[in-house]
């Protein structure tokens, strides 16, 4: 008898603890799905693939991926380079369109954006040559800055002192933005004017941004067996 009554207390706290367990899971994992050429960590994947929180992924040049996580959905646009942290997407650049309802945001060096409700919310942010275009598609989102050296950090909506960027609007920043008071802390090795990477050589044209954007849409769309709708 003591040993069926214990049998039955441990059955009772795995299901109390599973639920709890895989809520945290699901957010630190997610599913990709490619087409073209896609390189996780280094190493190419095949059409699909689990992937974690820390891994790098990159889509080399006519290849889009597909991420899907609980209550979101990423592509992963031609040429691009990102790192996945859970609710959090580092750019290193290249870009990416979202379509959350989960609160997934972008980073791109010291520029944050994310979504300003918990409503279903899509989003464009791309990083070419040290420009960062933001395109609000459906909703609204917020544009914060920190330090690049710190951890990406989750803000609540009440404390958030951002730029808002309406639905349907779209605005371009260097991607340094954000970075200038920790640039003053280092005077003393900072880098002279000009001796920047080729990535801050230039601005690019909100125009060549949309192209960008059309042509992995288009990719990704033609998936022959999308993972899951693009709208909830």
């Amino acid at each position: 008898m003591r040993i069926a009554s214990l049998q039955n207390v441990v059955c009772w706290m795995l299901i109390l603890i599973t639920p709890a367990s895989l809520a945290a899971a699901d957010s630190e994992s997610a599913m990709l799905f490619t087409k073209g050429v896609v390189l996780r960590n280094g190493v190419e994947i095949p059409n699909s693939s689990a992937i974690f929180s820390g891994d790098l992924l990159e889509t080399k040049a006519n290849s889009v991926a597909n991420l899907n996580a609980t209550g979101s959905s990423v592509i992963i646009l031609p040429g691009s380079l990102v790192e996945f942290q859970g609710k959090t997407l580092l750019v290193e650049h290249g870009a990416v369109s979202v379509a959350t309802s989960h609160g997934i945001s972008v980073r791109v060096r010291c520029i944050t954006v994310s979504p300003v409700s918990s409503a279903w919310t899509q989003f464009e942010v791309t990083d070419v040559n040290g420009s960062v275009g933001i395109s609000a598609k459906k909703n609204d989102v917020r544009l914060d800055t920190q330090p690049d050296s710190s951890p990406p950090k989750e803000v609540s909506t009440s404390s958030r002192s951002g730029t808002v960027l309406r639905e349907g609007d779209q605005t371009t920043r260097d991607e340094s933005d954000g970075c200038k008071n920790e640039k003053r802390k280092k005077d003393a090795g900072a880098v002279p004017a000009g001796t920047g990477g080729p990535l801050n050589s230039e601005l690019v044209k909100l125009g060549g941004i949309a192209a960008l954007g059309g042509l992995g849409l288009w990719l990704a769309l033609e998936h022959d067996d999308p993972p899951s709708p693009w709208k909830p």
